[in-house]
């Protein structure tokens, strides 16, 4: 024996399908987005802060998070990149500039690195070099 679900059953069914659904939705909505690893906007006339990541070191993981929280609020002003030292390219760009993983560099617009800086510890401390670094307005 076969029991077809009736209406009301497959009402819900479909709601909570659809519900599940649009929570997905939001919840991939909220994640932050993707950072750029192309080294080559470096000189191109923008600020621009580039993390050395290593994604086996809490420190490098923090920093990202860090990241995540300020970059908004610096759109237009700072372009943020992330160079992944376990990469063949950023093992080479991190080799080239001398720079260890989970350290934040600091290019002007013109390319030349103006600041390396190692061991941020909180969102102010990230807002402060960004704003000093740059001459920005604190934000």
């Amino acid at each position: 024996m076969n029991k077809r679900p009736t209406g009301s059953a497959m009402t819900s069914s479909i709601l909570t399908i659809l519900a599940i659904i649009l929570l997905l939705v939001f919840i991939v909505a909220k994640l932050p987005r993707g950072y750029s690893d192309d080294v080559a906007k470096i000189g191109q006339g923008a600020n621009v802060m580039v993390l050395v990541h290593n994604k086996d070191s809490v420190h490098s993981l923090n920093l990202m998070g860090l990241m995540d929280k300020v970059r908004d609020d610096y759109q237009g002003a700072v372009e943020f990149l992330v160079v992944d030292v376990a990469t063949p390219p950023g093992r080479s760009f991190a080799d080239k500039q001398q720079l260890n993983p989970s350290t934040l560099a600091f290019f002007g617009p013109d390319g030349q690195r103006r600041e390396v800086l190692f061991g941020v510890e909180n969102e102010q401390g990230l807002r402060m070099a960004l704003d000093q670094v740059f001459a920005l307005n604190n934000r």
